[in-house]
């Protein structure tokens, strides 16, 4: 007997950069020893190409452009069919992402549907009331939703009303990668001379739901040093905002590092800080790094997987959103007290190793799709496959 067919209906896939790409490349790159993997995504340009990505092919389809966050692939329906060979296997639908939504209702492929809700539509609130009753269709075809925490199963509009069905899977990260080497102790010892003062890292795209505005306005407060890594849309605007409050000496903005150098500024910090002030932010996978390398994290408290990434007193500090009295206030706490610092960052490390490897993260969707493909999920089968997971 052949393999079971594993179709992921994506946004983008590696080398594209994303939260989502990159949870879909890692899953596929673990997935691909059992099941025989396919991703079907967008590709940047208007052409369809197929490639082998690390022993996983992935079909990126003519990508006409964006209209409000997703990719316009007409021949994604027609590409679809033609993959989905084997009534038997599983489609792995990852949203927020119409385009792969609309295909997949437009080819009506065979074979178990599971549906990976990464995020609600936050942003564009008109277009999710249009789209509504489409997502309800879809919800109610699946057989069975992922969320990455519990959190957002009792948060979502959505998913409430699907809990008998959902399943937390979270997102997972490759410890590997951020394990101290010399060389990157070698880099962090020359981060933390370059800069001189404790070290405050921010990484993440520069966009309106990163709260950006209330870390600007609470570094007054603050004395260390702000890095800031990352692009987006909002990078000319911090970066006068910067200039314009005279923090050019408080806030460094770095564009242009990379993932290696990446490690060695999380093991060079203090502390991490994640100041995010609306329900676009997930998850915070960025937490799960800064965890990884021994570092408390200081987030806020949104009604998403956050708080529940970053527990409270225990792997760092949560803070009310929008309210750069308590950030400051929670962030020079943990400057003034260094064995607060190393008991959090020690909690943290031992946090992702016991529930955020990309090893366990892979065992527990595998523990979803033996469930879809013998039977279904049952309502008793989903409470008790979620308690194995961090409360």
């Amino acid at each position: 007997m052949g393999r079971i067919k594993l179709i992921q209906l994506g946004k983008y896939y590696y080398p594209v950069p994303g939260g989502m790409e990159t949870h879909l490349y890692d899953t596929c790159n673990q997935l691909k020893h059992k099941y025989d993997v396919e991703v079907l995504v967008a590709n940047t340009q208007p052409r369809t190409v197929v490639q082998y990505v690390a022993g996983v092919r992935v079909q990126r389809m003519a990508n006409l452009g964006e209209v409000f966050s997703s990719p316009i692939c007409p021949t994604l329906p027609n590409h679809l069919v033609k993959s989905n060979g084997n009534p038997a296997g599983l489609i792995q639908l990852h949203l927020p992402n119409p385009m792969a939504h609309i295909s997949y209702l437009l080819a009506r492929p065979q074979g178990r549907l599971i549906v990976t809700w990464h995020s609600d539509i936050i942003k564009q609130k008109w277009l999710s009331k249009v789209y509504r009753t489409q997502l309800y269709h879809l919800l109610e075809r699946a057989d069975c939703i992922v969320a990455t925490s519990p959190n957002y199963i009792n948060h979502s509009p959505f998913l409430n009303k699907y809990e008998h069905k959902c399943a937390v899977v979270p997102l997972g990260i490759r410890v590997e990668k951020f394990r101290a080497s010399y060389e990157v102790n070698r880099k962090a010892s020359l981060i933390r001379q370059r800069y001189d003062r404790p070290i405050i890292l921010f990484v993440g795209r520069l966009t309106y739901y990163k709260g950006l505005d209330v870390l600007l306005e609470s570094a007054d407060r603050i004395p260390a040093k702000f890095l800031l890594i990352g692009t987006g849309p909002l990078q000319q605007k911090v970066q006068r905002l910067v200039d314009q409050n005279g923090l050019a000496d408080k806030i460094f903005l770095l564009h242009n590092v990379t993932d290696d150098d990446l490690v060695s500024y999380y093991h060079a910090c203090d502390l991490a800080v994640l100041p995010s002030n609306e329900r676009s932010e997930a998850f915070g996978i960025v937490q799960l790094e800064a965890m990884t390398c021994g570092k408390p994290v200081v987030s806020t408290n949104l009604t998403t997987g956050v708080p529940w990434v970053n527990r409270h007193g225990e792997t760092g500090l949560v803070v009310p959103v929008n309210d750069p009295a308590k950030l400051a206030e929670a962030i020079n706490y943990l400057l003034k007290n260094e064995r607060e610092r190393i008991r959090l960052g020690e909690n943290g490390q031992r946090r992702v190793e016991r529930h955020f490897t990309l090893e366990k993260v892979t065992q527990k969707l595998e523990q979803v799709y033996h469930q879809v493909l013998n039977g279904g999920m049952r309502y008793n089968d989903v409470p008790e496959m979620n308690k194995t997971i961090a409360s």
